[in-house]
């Protein structure tokens, strides 16, 4: 099948019912189908995704929405050669009676067309390619800076919020003299729009930059700008590079998580979380190797983006994960939403190479209506992408409490029944040889224990600390390594995560790397992934032993079944020790 030319159709219009059956067109329609008689089928020229998607589209049509389309590629046979061409196109419906009236034009089209529009605007463009990275725009009421890159959002405030930021951002050395006078008077006449002057500023590394100031101005507004130019274009590299992801170019984790927490748990702005995985990634790079994945990563990057262009912000996560945020709560926008990014990876797939099938599963949550901070939404939206695997993959689920939360604590409570017969009587067999080993204590009786726990837990190290003279000490190491990143940590301040009950549990270690910098270095040194810690008191509450359970990569979670047992244990040793 070829692809399409570059054409123009223009006037293509028809009437159709709620079957796709055309019942009426007019003669572009006729030629653009290369058919006789109008009497067809809009399916029969689509493929079954396509025709499936729209006639759902009909079907659930909102006369309430403006301006309503559908994008759907249509097979036609070629007038001139005997080959059938692909042709992506809009078609925007209308209710007419019992019928629906449409208009269709092709997307190449539409893209020429607003090519021709930018074109024709280039003042903006021009402006902007005689400098290396910063603009500020004035809108008559507030200041914004953004970069040359990709036009991000960097600060937005009143005039003296801004002023701080500019002299912080810049390292602008205000005690220079001058300095203070020329910031002044750059952004007193911005505010006057008083433009075509130039500023000259001294930075505190010796260097110097220059704003020049300029109107630009459209049919629709008119906008003040300070072109910025300064000599350490390395420097601004450096500070982009910092915030994007190098691969797919949306932002990195540590970037689109401090965007996700200001925008909800300081801004408080209601939106909607969308968190994404790539279905069976492993798979795709097994079978067509890595570079293929890459384009992979970087085709899903690309939907995820146009999907939320003005409408939020999206950022990766992680390998094969990502996350957005999106000023839209209304069920008919989200869905649209997780529908276009949904149906848009598997249109981008096969065509970088048609054998693949490469698929998105979906979690989202609502802000404030199911989630007041960034990170309860986070937990709910990767439930619902748990919920969206187990249903199959290829799918989104929006959170909903009366129907989620049953079948999130259904998933939970199967976590204590998925293994059954054999497996689980040989569990308890070594459950129970453990406790007999530690109820009748030998001399040396953890050497032996300790091997079996490690197999019966799954973890990777057991460490054992007795209190003596005042500190922890080690008595015991076994497993992983020789290990001894805790040692010399054990201090009061060491215990302040541990709860109420004695015990530390946690599977993701990138919560410290935001609360506690120096406990996530001491973790990540030593690529620990999950750890349970357990702190044996005697029964007067002083400290007697100390047991930690640790889980090194390439292992992600302490296994959860688990946990009860290895507590138990722990108290029963610090009991017969």
């Amino acid at each position: 099948m070829a692809t399409s030319k570059q054409r123009r159709i223009s006037d293509v219009s028809f009437k159709f019912d709620a079957d796709l059956n055309v019942v009426e067109a007019n003669r572009s329609f006729l030629k653009l189908f290369n058919v006789i008689d109008s009497n067809i089928n809009l399916g029969d020229f689509m493929n079954s995704s396509d025709k499936n998607n729209f006639a759902y589209f009909i079907a659930n049509f909102r006369d309430d929405v403006e301006n309503p389309y559908f994008i759907a590629e249509f097979n036609l046979q070629d007038r001139f050669c005997d080959t059938l061409v692909r042709m992506d196109c809009i078609i925007q419906v209308e209710r007419d009676g019992d019928f629906f009236s449409a208009t269709l034009q092709e997307i190449s089209y539409l893209f020429n067309m607003l090519g021709r529009m930018i074109f024709e605007n280039r003042k903006y463009a021009a402006i902007l390619n005689n400098f290396h990275a910063y603009f500020i725009t004035y809108n008559g009421e507030r200041f914004l800076m953004q970069n040359t890159a990709d036009f991000t959002d960097l600060f937005e405030s009143d005039k003296e919020t801004f002023k701080s930021y500019f002299v912080d951002f810049f390292k602008i050395d205000i005690e220079k003299a001058g300095a203070p006078s020329q910031l002044n008077a750059l952004f007193d006449d911005m505010c006057q729009r008083l433009t075509s002057k130039t500023y000259q500023f001294p930075r505190k590394d010796g260097s110097s930059m220059s704003v020049r100031t300029s109107v630009v101005s459209t049919r629709e507004k008119t906008e003040y700008i300070a072109l910025i130019s300064t000599d350490g274009e390395i420097v601004v590299q450096e500070s982009f590079a910092e915030k994007f992801d190098g691969l797919t170019n949306l932002y990195n984790k540590k970037t689109v998580t401090e965007m996700l927490k200001n925008k909800i748990n300081v801004s408080r702005q209601s939106g909607s979380l969308f968190i994404i995985d790539v279905d069976k990634f492993k798979e795709c790079n097994d079978n067509f190797g890595h570079a293929f994945g890459d384009k992979v990563l970087s085709a899903v990057s690309k939907v995820i983006r146009d999907s939320v262009i003005n409408q939020g912000f999206a950022g990766r996560i992680g390998g094969d994960e990502f996350i957005c945020f999106v000023d839209k709560t209304e069920d008919y926008d989200v869905r649209n939403i997780a529908r276009s990014i949904r149906l848009g990876v598997q249109w981008a797939i096969p065509a970088i190479n048609p054998e693949s099938v490469v698929t998105t599963s979906i979690g989202i949550a609502r802000i404030p209506e199911n989630a007041s901070s960034y990170e309860e939404a986070f937990k709910l939206a990767d439930k619902c992408l748990y919920i969206a695997k187990s249903r199959g993959r290829n799918c989104y689920v929006i959170y909903r409490p009366k129907i989620h939360d049953k079948i999130i604590m259904q998933s939970e409570d199967s976590l204590h029944n998925s293994k059954l017969g054999k497996t689980q009587s040989e569990s308890a067999n070594r459950s129970i040889e453990i406790l007999k080993l530690i109820m009748n204590p030998k001399k040396d009786f953890l050497k032996e224990v300790i091997p079996l726990l490690i197999e019966h837990l799954g973890v990777h190290k057991i460490t054992i600390y007795k209190w003596k003279n005042g500190k922890y000490s080690q008595i015991l190491t076994s497993g992983y390594e020789d290990v001894k990143f805790r040692d010399d940590k054990l201090d009061d301040s060491y215990f302040k995560y541990y709860n109420s009950y004695g015990f530390f549990h946690i599977d993701n270690l990138n919560i410290f790397d935001t609360i506690d910098k120096e406990k996530y270095n001491m973790y990540l040194t030593d690529k620990v992934t999950s750890t349970l810690e357990v702190k044996c008191d005697n029964d007067d509450g002083s400290p007697n032993l100390l047991v930690c359970y640790d889980v090194f990569k390439p292992a992600q979670t302490f296994p959860p079944l688990k946990i009860k047992f290895g507590i138990m244990v722990a108290r029963m040793i610090a009991k017969n020790m």
